[in-house]
Formats: C-alpha cells, sequence, structure tokens
C-alpha cells in the first residue's frame, strides 16, 4: 500500500459515489475493524482479500450500500412490515468474518434494530466475538453453528424481519437456507454478482416451495473498479413448510 494512501477518505469518497453517506466517526469504526480482520488474516486465513484498498471497495463499500437499502426497507413501512420505533430483527446468514453483518450493524447503529450474526466456521466465530465489543456492537448475537439446523429452532424460525447473505451459495441454496428465518411479511436480500439472472431462471420452485415470491433487483457497480453487484430481494408470502430447510449438507447438494 502507498504510505500516502488516506483510507478514510477512500473509504467516505468511494461510498459517496454509491449515494451513500459516511461520518468521520462510521469510517472510523470500520476501517477499525478491517485493520482487526486484517491482523488475524495474517495467521486464520478469514478473507481472500487483504490489500485495504481492495477490501475497502469490494468489503466495506459493498456491504454500506446493503446496509443502506435496507435502512430504506425499514423506513418505508411496507416491506418489513414494522411501525414506530419497534425493534426490527436482522439475521446474517453464514457471516463469515462479520461481512455484511459487522457493516450493517456500524451502518445502523442509531437505528432500533436486532442483528444476529450465524456463522458455521468457528474461527470465524472467535474473530466475531473478538471484534464486536473492539467496535462498540456489544449487542450483536452471534451463534455458532450451521443454518440448516438453526432455521429448525423454535427460537430462531420465522423470527426475523430481514434475513441477508453474501458469497453464501447459488440462490436456490440461499432461499432454502435463508427464507426459513424470516416472518410472513419479512424480506430476504442476497447480494450477487452480475450472473444473477440466470440463477434465478432456476429458482421459481425453490421460492413457491419455501414461501418466498421475487420482489426485484437492485444493480449496481462499485466506485473505483465498475465490478458489477446485484441485490435480489424475495419477499416472504407463506410459512415455510415443515422439513425446510433439510438436514445439513442435502440443499447444497440436491438444490431445490
Amino acid at each position: 500500500m502507498n504510505s500516502s494512501f488516506d483510507a478514510k477518505a477512500y473509504l467516505k469518497t468511494g461510498a459517496s459515489m454509491l449515494g451513500v453517506p459516511v461520518t468521520d466517526q462510521l469510517a472510523e469504526r470500520l476501517l477499525l475493524y478491517m485493520a482487526e480482520m486484517l491482523e488475524w488474516n495474517k495467521s486464520r486465513n478469514l478473507s481472500g482479500l487483504r490489500d485495504p484498498e481492495t477490501v475497502i471497495e469490494k468489503h466495506l463499500i459493498d456491504c454500506l450500500f446493503l446496509a443502506q437499502f435496507l435502512e430504506g426497507l425499514m423506513g418505508s413501512g411496507n416491506d418489513d412490515g414494522s411501525k414506530g420505533s419497534d425493534r426490527v430483527r436482522l439475521v446474517d446468514v453464514g457471516s463469515g468474518a462479520g461481512l455484511p453483518g459487522v457493516v450493517v450493524g456500524l451502518f445502523l447503529s442509531e437505528r432500533p434494530v436486532s442483528i444476529t450474526l450465524i456463522e458455521a466456521t468457528g474461527k470465524k466465530v472467535a474473530f466475531l466475538r473478538h471484534v464486536l465489543p473492539l467496535v462498540g456492537l456489544e449487542e450483536i448475537e452471534v451463534i455458532h453453528g450451521r443454518a440448516e439446523d438453526l432455521a429448525n429452532t423454535v427460537e430462531l424460525r420465522e423470527r426475523f424481519d430481514f434475513a441477508f447473505a453474501r458469497a453464501l451459495a447459488e440462490m436456490r441454496v440461499l432461499m432454502e437456507l435463508c427464507l426459513p428465518f424470516i416472518r410472513v411479511g419479512g424480506v430476504f436480500v442476497g447480494m450477487k454478482g452480475q450472473a444473477v439472472d440466470q440463477e434465478m431462471t432456476l429458482c421459481e420452485k425453490a421460492m413457491a416451495t419455501l414461501g418466498g415470491a421475487f420482489h426485484r433487483y437492485v444493480k449496481y457497480k462499485l466506485p473505483y473498479s465498475a465490478v458489477e453487484r446485484s441485490l435480489v430481494v424475495v419477499s416472504k408470502t407463506a410459512v415455510t413448510p415443515d422439513g425446510y430447510p433439510r438436514r445439513s449438507g442435502v440443499p447444497s447438494k440436491r438444490p431445490l
């Protein structure tokens, strides 16, 4: 990295190019999170991206776009069904090192939200439990386990207003892993690349089976590289039948 590189300016400018406002305080908390992730990456391989410029654009700014999009849904009073000061429940399925859940938590830190991060890999769970207090997100819950198992528990099944996932699986698999967490009237947002249209052509059966209905795409480009990204928005219109998600490993091996 160039010694004159101004990470805060790079983050704030890039985010503003996507219409996402970032205060100095938010930028500092995001960069502290990034620094911890890069330090842990030296020995634990939390993420394949290691240089700050790339991490800022392809992780932080990308996830900030999702965070602002979710804030917009929350404020609409339509998509999420919440009203007034009711605490909105969000779940990040397959959070990894906290992307996007930690970024969403930082962006929405002044909103009445409750966020749960679900992650199956022990070293990533350890990192999340280490970094959350450092960036002032002690209230975020981290659950160690597989989505296939956790979505079948009374405590978590159909308890959330929003579920989201990034770089986790193809859309048919994501539907089965994520829709069971969402209450009827809630919303799933999948973070995908430019080839999502092809994946979505295979999803009609999965959505119909699991109680989802396609709502819309939101397509955008990252500010510096112009890499294309997509948000896939799916509404939860009916209760997910018992038996879904199927047992661990089955959704990815035999997608609906």
